[in-house]
């Protein structure tokens, strides 16, 4: 069911949605980030959920802790599985997510399948810049914690979190920017000011047909790989008189088959298709420690 909320154009493809999540919602939100948070902290978070900041950037006031879900991006570049595994969007961002359909922040055919949680301390900031080209249009970003300025335009001025631009606005708590049309880039950049107080921010972005495809294929040439490995190893012991069990195929190698064709995590859907889940991500519910054991070794 759809709701009406107050929203404006600010520029082409530009809206900003008001009092979008309740203060109820954005309480399960705040809980559960800060749960992920100290376990990334504590080195116990799943997969390549946390990411801390690089010394050099919180000295500058630039740097900032993530939480990712559905795909891993780093310096604004989308990395494939084969690099890093994350999670899925958990059940509560998915919630969320329907929260901004009913709100017609965006249509079922363009509803997110990754996610980044930024969480911003006093002082911190982003600089100009435009959306990884890895993810389509638009893209959206819930503001929590408290309300803070954004800059758009094709000319950013300033340095160290000083920006000044064409058009400068606050993000106010619960409230949601879809960014599409010219907003979106390429000529058009955004940059966050310094942040006057913590600020939470989700962002939503659907991975593009291109890349899911590309990411597809470098899945299924891992696992290949991997089947080829463990043939090999297979072939060696049974060679040297041990005889390895039919049932010990690598981790890999089940990641894959679970992962495959008609899997939860299939790509091979239309791009209106909810498939439930990211190409890049194994399942909550069977991500266990031994894929977890994977990830650290650097052989995922």
């Amino acid at each position: 069911m759809s709701r009406s909320v107050a929203c404006h154009e600010l520029m082409d493809g530009l809206i900003l949605h008001h009092d979008v999540v309740s203060a109820e919602q954005q309480r399960k939100i705040l809980d559960f980030v800060a749960q992920q948070l100290a376990a990334g902290r504590a080195g116990t978070a799943k997969a390549k959920t946390y990411t801390a900041p690089p010394e050099t950037w919180l000295r500058t006031g630039q740097g900032r802790e993530m939480l990712q879900y559905g795909a891993f991006t780093k310096c604004n570049k989308v990395l494939p599985c084969r690099h890093t595994h994350v999670l899925p969007l958990p059940p509560l961002l998915e919630a969320l997510l329907d929260t901004l359909l009913a709100a017609r922040v965006f249509e079922p055919f363009e509803r997110p399948d990754t996610c980044v949680v930024n969480v911003y301390a006093p002082g911190s900031w982003i600089p100009p810049h435009v959306d990884s080209e890895a993810f389509e249009r638009p893209f959206c970003t819930v503001s929590l914690v408290s309300a803070q300025h954004v800059v758009f335009g094709d000319a950013i001025a300033g340095e160290h979190g000083d920006w000044d631009g064409p058009l400068r606005f606050e993000m106010g708590i619960g409230s949601v920017l879809r960014v599409g049309g010219l907003a979106a880039g390429p000529t058009c950049r955004h940059a966050l000011p310094r942040a006057t107080s913590q600020r939470i921010s989700l962002t939503f972005r659907r991975l593009g047909r291109e890349t899911r495809d590309r990411f597809e294929a470098i899945r299924v040439a891992s696992a290949e790989a991997a089947s080829a490995r463990a043939e090999r190893r297979r072939q060696a012991k049974t060679a040297r008189g041990r005889v390895a069990p039919a049932g010990n195929v690598s981790c890999a190698v089940r990641s894959a088959r679970e992962g495959g064709e008609g899997g939860a995590n299939a790509v091979g859907a239309d791009d209106g298709e909810e498939s439930g889940g990211s190409p890049l991500a194994p399942s909550w519910d069977v991500f266990d420690d031994e894929d977890e054991a994977v990830v650290a070794s650097g052989r995922g």
